[in-house]
């Protein structure tokens, strides 16, 4: 199996040799539209996103109750590694134990509608440490910024 990191070493080296990105061809950077990702559902990052953007931020949870007050947490880092295509990794930390792994692949397809609409997917696999067991998931992405003030996103 190759591991991750192999295809992010790959993926980042074609980047520095100038390649065109797979899955933007034909749209640069400046031109995507910027919608404001949902709160109820975690992007890599922002659909176009420029290659070289990463955020690192984690999810803090504090169990109230019977469970002693444990604090969990899921520190996770999200990086454009081309324009339009991210790499996300997840570490969910349980009882201070490891609990599951998250990699997630992002993509752009493009900008149709005169760069109002915005396109793409994203895959995500889960392994789960304690329980041994693997979950994956894709989905479509897709987003309209109407004016300056108004824009959605359906997933």
């Amino acid at each position: 199996m190759i591991s991750i990191w192999r295809i992010v070493l790959f993926l980042v080296v074609v980047q520095w040799v100038g390649a065109s990105p797979v899955f933007a061809i034909g749209v640069h950077a400046d031109k995507f539209p910027r919608i404001p990702e949902p709160m109820v559902f975690d992007l890599v990052r922002p659909l176009g996103s420029s290659s070289g953007d990463f955020e690192i931020n984690t999810l803090f949870e504090q169990s109230m109750g019977s469970e002693g007050g444990k604090l969990d947490l899921a520190p996770e880092l999200e990086l454009a590694v081309l324009d339009g295509f991210g790499i996300e990794y997840e570490r969910i930390v349980k009882d201070d134990d490891t609990n599951a792994h998250k990699v997630a692949l992002q993509g752009l397809f493009g900008t149709p509608v005169d760069g109002h609409l915005i396109h793409g997917w994203q895959y995500f696999a889960k392994v789960d440490t304690h329980k041994k067991t693997f979950k994956s998931t894709a989905l479509y992405l897709l987003g309209h910024r109407f004016n300056k003030e108004w824009s959605t996103r359906c997933t």
